[in-house]
């Protein structure tokens, strides 16, 4: 698998939209306008996929243990790191131990690629390189 290097968060995804709903649907986002969203893929295979890439390189994928949350595996100098993001009552999206919450997982990553990540071991990292889904 080679790396791709896009730019984090596409301009061309509608997240100016002022009369959208505060119901998000996961599936609105999946299509290639968020390439970075890998679905239903393990993280034995998350991490086969990072393993060729550059530090801050990440992909999205759904929780294996939990199917209300999502995952964000992302390749360190250490290895890989699965961060969790848990849709909240709201339907909202926020990172286990953050107070930041999100009205949408395209937003969490948006915003992961300019603020640094919450989390030991990637407390100095932002979601630089996402890796794309292959067909």
């Amino acid at each position: 698998m080679r790396c791709v290097d896009l730019t984090c968060f596409s301009s061309s995804s509608s997240s100016s939209s002022s009369s959208s709903s505060s119901s998000f649907s996961f599936s609105s986002f999946s299509s290639s306008s968020s390439s970075w969203y890998h679905g239903c893929v393990t993280r034995q295979e998350a991490e086969l996929q990072l393993q060729p890439c550059r530090e801050a390189s990440f992909l999205v994928r759904n929780s294996e243990s939990d199917s209300s949350k999502y995952s964000i595996a992302l390749k360190t100098s250490q290895g890989c790191v699965h961060i969790i993001v848990a849709q909240t009552k709201e339907n909202s999206y926020t990172l286990d131990q953050s107070s930041c919450v999100f009205p949408s997982i395209p937003e969490v990553v948006h915003h992961y690629c300019t603020q640094r990540l919450p989390f030991n071991g990637a407390e100095h990292m932002t979601l630089l390189h996402p890796v794309p889904r292959v067909h």
